[in-house]
């Protein structure tokens, strides 16, 4: 009867055991966290060593679109319940070099680029030269007011003192931006 007592807890433990490892399996799987563990190595002898396996540092994967990312935001809503209307227009502030400011009215939606293509427009800057990039998909701004190469790209930019990961055709313009575009050639 000891026999029929202790085998059958012995069953429970070894069922929950069984759980508890399944459950822990599922949990690990869906998580990115990966630890490390030794990787035995063969040495000339025969015999097998552990050894730590390299660490791998995880990053996030940055894949750039043709269409900017917009925010996910519920529109802002007064006491009342009723929504604010959006604005149907927005402005920025652009900046070229250490030359003066101007402001800039432009739909909402518009990228970086866009800027650049609305201060030509309308003749804040004399002269754009843009080209798209496959390899940074994005276009690549080359010449601004004359300044810059033809086969090399040294303008860079900031918003809002940021310096932005990706090329300006990823970049959304927001209300009251402030866009910097400096020369860094010589």
């Amino acid at each position: 009867m000891k026999t029929k007592f202790t085998s059958k807890y012995l069953s429970l433990f070894f069922f929950l055991a069984a759980a508890l490892v399944l459950l822990a399996g599922l949990l690990y799987k869906k998580t990115d966290i990966t630890f490390p563990l030794p990787s035995p190595t063969v040495q000339a002898a025969a015999t097998v060593s552990s050894s730590p396996a390299p660490q791998k540092t995880y990053a996030p994967k940055l894949t750039p679109t043709t269409t900017p990312v917009t925010p996910t935001v519920a529109p802002p809503v007064r006491d009342e319940g009723e929504p604010i209307p959006t604005p149907q227009k927005l402005e920025v502030t652009l900046t070229i070099n250490s030359n003066p400011s101007f402001v800039l009215t432009l739909d909402p939606g518009q990228n970086q680029c866009d800027v650049l293509k609305k201060a030509e427009s309308e003749d804040k800057i004399t002269s754009l030269k843009m080209e798209y990039n496959s390899a940074l998909k994005s276009y690549a701004v080359y010449q601004i007011n004359g300044v810059g190469e033809d086969t090399k790209v040294w303008w860079t930019y900031t918003v809002n003192g940021q310096k932005p990961p990706l090329g300006c055709s990823h970049i959304e313009v927001y209300a009251n931006d402030q866009i910097h575009w400096q020369y860094l050639g010589s």
